[in-house]
């Protein structure tokens, strides 16, 4: 059997990812007093766009060049910067897969909050869009 082959990425696009990402990173900058914890979620916002298998604290440090992901851990731990703010240009949500949803155990185990329910991700798209329009985010 075949496996389906990933599309590879132009160069081109690639360099205006980064470029973008400088602009969201120059967009939410002052909400970090301090220039460490700045300089920190520049790396970590790349990292987190990176391909890596798994977004959690161990795969982004080594993605990002880290030893340890506690440099990761901490801007999110302990850090003090505007989150509110921050959360106006970089919109989150969980997607809960429908067999997610639909398993008490597993939610359970997981710590998935009960308002959490299935939507599709065109769906959530569209709700994280509102909220950034709603809060009159910068766009162009």
């Amino acid at each position: 059997m075949d496996m389906p082959q990933p599309d590879r990425t132009p160069l081109a696009q690639i360099i205006d990812w980064r470029g973008e990402l400088k602009t969201v990173h120059t967009r939410i900058a002052p909400r970090f007093a301090r220039p460490e914890v700045r300089a920190g979620a520049d790396r970590d916002l790349a990292g987190l766009l990176a391909p890596v298998a798994r977004r959690n604290g161990w795969h982004l440090a080594e993605q990002i060049g880290e030893h340890t992901p506690d440099g990761v851990q901490r801007l999110l731990r302990t850090a003090r910067f505007d989150a509110e703010a921050v959360r106006a240009y970089l919109d989150r949500a969980l997607y809960l897969p429908n067999a997610w949803a639909a398993d008490q155990d597993r939610r359970r185990d997981a710590g998935v909050p009960p308002e959490v329910t299935f939507v599709t991700k065109p769906a959530l798209t569209r709700t994280m869009l509102a909220r950034a329009f709603a809060a009159e985010v910068p766009a162009g």
